[in-house]
This record gives structure tokens, sequence and C-alpha cells, in this order.
């Protein structure tokens, strides 16, 4: 190479190395999480999911109702995830030597995938939210895409130091959305894989900068023929339902049931009776001793979940939407997968094109009788191909998470039966599904709900009477709908308030609709929204969450001609965005103001205290409340013979101070009369004391 060649040469190399170089500064190797609507999921570089670890949980799977168990006061059986890890695996044939490329996982641990250029076999070039502030939240940037976009790219690395360790010479972009703010949209995500040949391109089948093996691989083979692709999901539907009934059966529910609907090109799976204990226990029914909801029942479980093929390129054969095979592998031990025993390349490789071959295999249909049913952990698998990718070439595979149940409400009401369940359930996936292929159909588009309130806030009233105020600005209501123009596209008419008083997650309940800009609520000048609830329980927590919603339109723009299930005509459904975007993680305590001219109405509630005392809220079960107290003041609690069991400094401003029978040591207070004593520092009563009894009846 001449002098004027080297410098080209070195050049275009900086050029390369600088865009490689920036594309690394937009990469984290960090998992992103997906939380703000019902459907939560981690988003780790190269697969869905948390990292698999013999069915434990360690993050996010399609946690449905999403929320975190920390936001509890109590153990409540942990998160409501329903998968442990998901992703998938790819394989391809070598022509030139009628041998195996490589099978990469990107399913259970995608260590191939890193920054090093040197270490690692697939460099990542991108992993980041599109919109990191929310920007696009109510698609108020590109209404054309979803609210939420998570883009991750990794690509061949010819650079890397370990050159006989054959991998497969493509692309990945993969492209997740979520559109978190609508109630009819949120509980599905939509995964959008391009898998691409990338032998032929100039930074790849380069002599100066390949690792010379590398190249010389590259040199005898381009094409990846008979490429097929196995998706494994390790759905546990759910953990915490699992946890609650089994936990003496360690991590992974073995109780779950699984069916393929081909035409919908659809898996999917519901908590089922476990055959190994008496009884039936489909949709996890438990039934609480102490605390839980009215009536002391909840179904863990009632939910429906899977995985969706919105959209599969057209195989070697020139069909398209093709599923090659679908089963499960039996996960014993826990620590098992489906290639458990499988040593070889080449015995991964034939066991992604025919599943018999897998670890413990169950196929669909024939397995659907199998009797490990409802006794066992299951890898869901979905076999795709093959294809013949040559250099250039792209695949593209959309798949979907769905997940739904019947009314979230029913699973708390221990009048439902698991048939409503069943049935509702069934229904509701169903629809989800449609939802999402109608998504994907129109180009990752959908009817949009009216934007809810970004936060609102939640105050005790001032005075005797108890409530809780709920007060939210107007700005929702500047936010349009992008689908339409004119006044038309400003088409919330209101808000609905829901209030929970068990778990952050439900039941909500609608207890009020407010209409825009009604006067009995709306202050014009203030440009503000004030809600009084009074329907309240002097020393009970509560949960509130307010969304937005209109009447629906007469047609959708994009599309006018679509018609839509709901109306059974083009008219456009009503929307109503999702609670989740805003709905509180922690409870307000419904209270009053402190009574600071007397000591002479303080009361305990409940006194006796018997266990179900009629408080349901996790961790308030166990909670004694000293009510019409004033502010500040100290609280001492002695046994009969009087010993000093806890001290209460209470200097909030409100007439109630709670005591969770937990002493100044640490112990469980046990059975028996208890003295309180209650020293005002308030300037009306300042000194003044009162003294009185409890009683707590295990």
């Amino acid at each position: 190479m001449n002098k004027k060649g080297k410098i080209i040469f070195l050049g275009v190399a900086f050029v390369i190395a600088f865009i490689e170089y920036s594309a690394l500064a937009r990469a984290s190797t960090s998992a992103i999480s997906l939380k703000r609507g019902m459907l939560w999921e981690t988003i780790n570089i190269a697969k869905i999911g948390p990292v698999f670890q013999s069915w434990r949980r360690l993050g996010y799977g399609m946690d449905w109702p999403g929320f975190d168990p920390e936001f509890v006061q109590q153990d409540v059986g942990g998160a409501n995830t329903h998968h442990m890890g998901g992703g998938f695996w790819i394989g391809a044939i070598r022509p030139s030597v009628d041998s195996v490329w490589a099978v990469e996982d990107w399913a259970m641990f995608a260590t191939s995938v890193g920054l090093s250029e040197t270490d690692s076999y697939y460099l990542l070039k991108r992993h980041r939210m599109r919109w990191e502030n929310g920007e696009n939240y109510w698609l108020q940037t590109d209404p054309n895409e979803a609210e939420e976009v998570i883009d991750t790219e990794w690509e061949f690395n010819p650079r890397n130091n370990q050159p006989f360790k054959r991998i497969l010479p493509v692309r990945v972009k993969r492209t997740v959305r979520a559109w978190s703010g609508s109630s009819k949209d949120e509980n599905y995500i939509i995964i959008e894989y391009v898998i691409t040949n990338i032998s032929r391109e100039s930074h790849i089948f380069n002599k100066e900068i390949a690792n010379p093996e590398i190249y010389r691989v590259l040199s005898q083979d381009s094409v990846l023929a008979d490429l097929y692709i196995l998706f494994t999901y390790a759905f546990s539907i759910n953990h915490r339902g699992w946890t609650m009934l089994f936990p003496q059966y360690g991590s992974g529910a073995m109780n779950n049931r699984f069916l393929y609907d081909a035409k919908e090109r659809m898996l999917f799976g519901w908590a089922d009776d476990f055959v190994l204990n008496e009884g039936n226990e489909k949709f996890d029914p438990y039934f609480y001793s102490a605390g839980g909801p009215q009536g002391g029942k909840e179904w863990l479980a009632p939910a429906y979940c899977g995985i969706k093929f919105l959209h599969i390129s057209k195989n070697k054969y020139n069909i398209e939407n093709h599923v090659n095979q679908v089963g499960w592998s039996v996960s014993d031990p826990p620590s098992s997968y489906p290639f458990t025993g499988l040593t070889t390349t080449r015995q991964r490789y034939e066991a992604m094109k025919d599943l018999s071959k897998t670890y413990q295999p169950i196929l669909f249909p024939q397995g659907l009788s199998d009797d490990r049913w409802g006794r066992s952990r299951l890898w869901s698998m979905v076999s795709l191909g093959p294809w013949d990718l040559y250099p250039g070439d792209s695949i593209k595979i959309v798949m979907a998470e769905l997940i739904a149940s019947a009314d979230y409400k029913k699973a708390f009401d221990p009048a439902t039966t698991e048939q409503e369940l069943a049935r509702e359930g069934l229904l509701n996936l169903y629809a989800t599904a449609r939802r999402a292929q109608f998504n994907y159909d129109h180009n990752y588009n959908v009817p949009d709900p009216p934007a809810s309130p970004t936060s609102f806030q939640v105050k005790r009233l001032k005075g005797n009477t108890v409530g809780n105020v709920i007060q939210w600005s107007d700005e929702a209501e500047t936010i349009p709908d992008m689908d339409y123009v004119g006044e038309e596209k400003y088409d919330l008419v209101g808000y609905r308030i829901y209030r929970s008083d068990y778990l952050p997650i439900g039941p909500w309940v609608c207890i009020a609709d407010v209409e825009k800009r009604d006067p009995k609520f709306y202050d014009s000048l203030k440009r503000q929204y004030t809600y009084v609830d009074t329907l309240v329980n002097v020393g009970f927590g509560y949960y509130y969450a307010i969304t937005g919603y209109d009447t629906g339109h007469s047609v959708w723009p994009p599309d006018p001609s679509v018609i839509f299930p709901e109306t059974g005509s083009n008219r456009v459904p009503p929307m109503e965005s999702s609670l989740w975007p805003n709905h509180m993680t922690s409870p307000i305590i419904a209270s009053f103001s402190s009574v600071d001219t007397t000591l002479d109405k303080i009361v305990v509630v409940p006194n006796p205290f018997i266990m179900r005392s009629g408080y349901i809220m996790p961790g308030a079960q166990d909670v004694i409340s000293f009510v019409n107290i004033p502010s500040p003041c100290t609280i001492r609690i002695y046994t009969l013979r009087g010993d000093l069991v806890k001290t209460i400094e209470h200097t909030d401003d409100t007439g109630i101070a709670q005591w969770d029978q937990i002493s100044d040591f640490g112990q469980y207070a046990e059975s028996g009369f208890y003295i309180y004593h209650i020293t005002s520092y308030a300037p009306e009563t300042r000194g003044k004391t009162k003294v009185g009894k409890f009683c707590i009846i295990r």
C-alpha cells in the first residue's frame, strides 16, 4: 500500500472508530425497566426479563398488575411476576463445511453481548430508552410511535480475541414498544426483531480489522443457511400465588397449563390445579386467616398470559408467518432448560429444528394429555424457520407479550367463581391479542385515550370531619389527540377518581366522575379541581388514581374504514387512560385535625382489638389507633404491671396516631389488657394527661 493509500485507510479507520465509539457511548449494559403502565417488564441488553436462575425471581418479568412488594407494609408473597426470563436462541449452518455456525443464547443469560471490542463476541451498539424523560407520553412527540420505545442493537464483533469460537455474522435490532398510558393497550408489549446478515459489510469483512481466523472463515462462508430461531420463555404464572400457596415446593410455579392457538399464532397459559395437592387451586385461590380483602379470599393468579407472533418473515419456502413447532420442556431439576444434556452445537441446533430432541419435551398437540401437566415447571418453546440468509438479507419477527384477566376487582370478591375467571379472562386475552395485532397492522398506531393528570395531591380535610381532599390541575385538557384536528383533538370530557383500600394494585373502585370544568369541582382562577372523599373511615388507609376519558369519535382518521368490535362500526369507542401512570403507591391514612382543647374525647379503636377487626390493608390488620389526640403529644403504653411497652412521639398535624403492636424492643404484643398514658404538648392543653385502658385478643 502506498503512502496515500495508507493515509486514506487510516482516515477511514478513524471515522469507523469514531462512529463506533459514539454508538457505544449511547449503549449501557444496564437493564431498562418498563413500569409506567399496568404491565411491567425488564428489557435486558439481549434478552427479555431477568437472567434465569433456577426459577428464582430476580426482577420484573411480565409483572401484572405491576407493583414493588416494598410498597406494602408486610409480606404479601412477593410480586405478580409471570416469567423468569425469555427471548430467543438462534442457529444456522455453514454451507461449505456443512457444520453449524453457532447456536446463540439470547434468552437465558445473553452473556455473549457486551461493550468490549476484544472480549465480547457481539458488540452492543445501542441500548436506551428513546425518550428518557417521557417526552412521548400521550404521544406528544411522535404520534406514530409508542409512548415508550427501547432501542437495542448488537452485532457480530470481528475483533474478538477468541477467533476459534464460531459466532454468527449478524446484526440484531430490537425495538420494544409500550402504550402504557392507555387502559386498552397497557396489557401488551410489542417486541420487533430485525436480524441481518452482515458478513460482507465493510467493517466486518475487512482484513485490516478482523481477526485473521475470523476473516478466513468469512472468506469461505457468507451465507447463514437453514437458520432457525427458538423462542423460549420460563413462564411461572404467577410468582406471588405460587409463593403464598406452595412455598415448600420452591421457586417456579408447577401448576401451569398451556395451549397454542395456531390461527392466532399465540401460546398462552394460566395457573391450573396443582395435582400434587388436594383440592382445586386453579387461579391460586387464597384464604386469609387475618388481614386480606373483605371476605378473606383472593384469587392470586387470575390472569392468562403468553406470547403472540404478529409477523414472521417468509421462510426459505416462501411461507409467511410460519411457525415450525411448539412445545414445552419440563424443568426438573429446576436448573434444567431445553438444551440440558445437549453438549454439542450440532445437538442444540437439531433440537431447535425438532423439539422432540429437547430436554424432557412435551409437544403440541400430541402432548396435551401428558401426565406431567399440573406437576412440572415448564419452559415454553416456539420454533421458527428455516431461512437462508444471504449477505445483506434481513428477517423480521414481531411478537407481543400479552396478559389479561377478568375484571381485576373480581380477584378480590369471594363470590367470584373459577368459571367466571376462566371465561372472562380468556375473552379478554383474545381481545388484547386482537388489539396488539391491530396496532402492528396499522404501523404502530391505535386510537388513543385522553391524557390523565400527571400527578395529584391528597391531603386530609381540616376540622373534625374525616375526609381526604384530592386536587389536580387542568393540564391534561391542553394535551391534544394528534389523530384529530381543530377542537376535536381536545377530546377529554371528564375525569374518574378510583380508590383502593387494600393494595396499590386494587381492587380499584370508581368513586367519582367529574365532568370537565364542572363548577362544583373546578376553580377557574386556580385552574384546579378539588374533590373531597368523605366516605372513608378513621385510621384506614386508601390509595387513589385519576384517569381521563372521552366519549369516542365518529371515525378514526388514520383508517376511516376500520370496524371496531366495541361499536360494530367505524365509530371509535370511548377511551380511558390507565390508572397506573399516576396511582398512589403509599396510602393516605384517613384522619382529622388534632383535638388540642381537651383530652376527654380520646378513644382507642378497635377496642378490644380482635384479629380481623375490619382492617384489610396488609400490615394494618395489627394496627391500633389512638383517636382525637392533641398534637404534639407523647403516648406511652404499659402492661397492667407497669412495664413500658411502647413510646410514640406524635408530631403530625392530625388527631390520630397508630401502633402496629410492636414494642420498643421489637417484640409482638401479647393478648391482654394494656394501659395508655398520653401527655399533651399542644398550647391549649400543655402538660395535661389522659390515662385509659384497651385490650388485645388474639
